[in-house]
């Protein structure tokens, strides 16, 4: 366990998701995670979004063209997309955690408190939701 409580748990949810991640355009890249030998602390390696977050562009007046609007809803849901093929589930999707970049590509991040589902899970789903 990375050190205490709440953020620690954190910490360990993202390392244990970031691994199991293959990279995929819309989502933000993890190079290296490093585990400190002397202490409980631990250093991820992201891939730099230099266009801040969605919160950001929000909180400065935000975005009226539909067409841009519509592009970046696309992206998040490839983003998505590509962890639900994984069985995880992202649960904290908001503004401050989808990045942009300087070309205008979104990115998922912050995966703290995701949640990779069981095999069992999935097919007890596709059972209730009558898939084949």
């Amino acid at each position: 366990m990375v050190g205490g409580g709440k953020r620690g748990e954190q910490v360990e949810g993202e390392i244990l998701s970031r691994e199991r991640i293959p990279s995929h355009p819309n989502i933000v890249e993890c190079f290296k995670v490093v585990r400190s030998l002397e202490d409980p602390s631990i250093s991820l390696y992201l891939e730099y979004m230099n266009g801040g977050s969605l919160e950001d562009i929000v909180g400065v007046g935000g975005c009226k063209d539909e067409t841009v609007i519509a592009n970046i809803a696309c992206q998040i849901f490839l983003g998505l997309h590509h962890l639900h093929s994984l069985h995880l589930i992202h649960r904290d999707i908001k503004p401050a955690n989808l990045l942009i970049n300087h070309r205008g590509l979104v990115k998922v991040s912050d995966f703290g408190i995701s949640r990779f589902l069981s095999l069992y899970f999935c097919l007890f789903l596709m059972i209730i939701l009558g898939y084949e």
